[in-house]
């Protein structure tokens, strides 16, 4: 007994559903999580990106001659991009974002860039990164976001 033309519609449907449902990722992802510390003085751990006034931390790559990079929201602590690095080796850096743009390199340290191999459809973790931010002192010298 052949299958009702309802039936065959509704295999059809199904059968394209899940054809278009899962495409091959052509890029990586990295996955990262941050903490902010303080250079002298204290950060409370709750408040620190609100005390630093960092608004944001941005994830930079460089694959060859291709750079980009992305930013979340600093009290997110944690975050990771979509499908959209390219494979290869990658230089990895972060830099935390003040509202009214990058902050200061004399502000803050971050570890030095981190090569990792990036392959399509795999997520490469840089586990934690922590971020020394300059909030003491501001008087005499330059203070992140201020």
């Amino acid at each position: 007994m052949a299958p009702s033309a309802s039936t065959r519609l509704l295999l059809l449907t199904l059968g394209a559903a899940a054809a278009t449902a899962c495409t091959e990722a052509e890029g990586g992802a990295i996955e990262l999580s941050w903490k902010l510390r303080a250079l002298a003085g204290a950060l409370p751990d709750d408040a620190a990106c609100a005390t630093a006034d960092v608004s944001a931390i941005r994830l930079w790559w460089q694959v060859d001659d291709q750079r980009a990079s992305t930013s979340w929201p600093c009290p997110d602590n944690r975050a990771a991009t979509a499908f959209v690095v390219p494979p290869g080796q990658a230089s990895i850096w972060v830099q935390p974002e003040c509202l009214t743009g990058l902050a200061g390199e004399a502000t803050y340290e971050a570890p030095p860039p981190i090569v990792r191999t990036i392959r399509a459809g795999d997520v490469t973790s840089l586990d934690a990164v922590v971020i020394a931010v300059q909030i003491a002192d501001c008087d005499n010298q330059p203070c992140i976001c201020r």
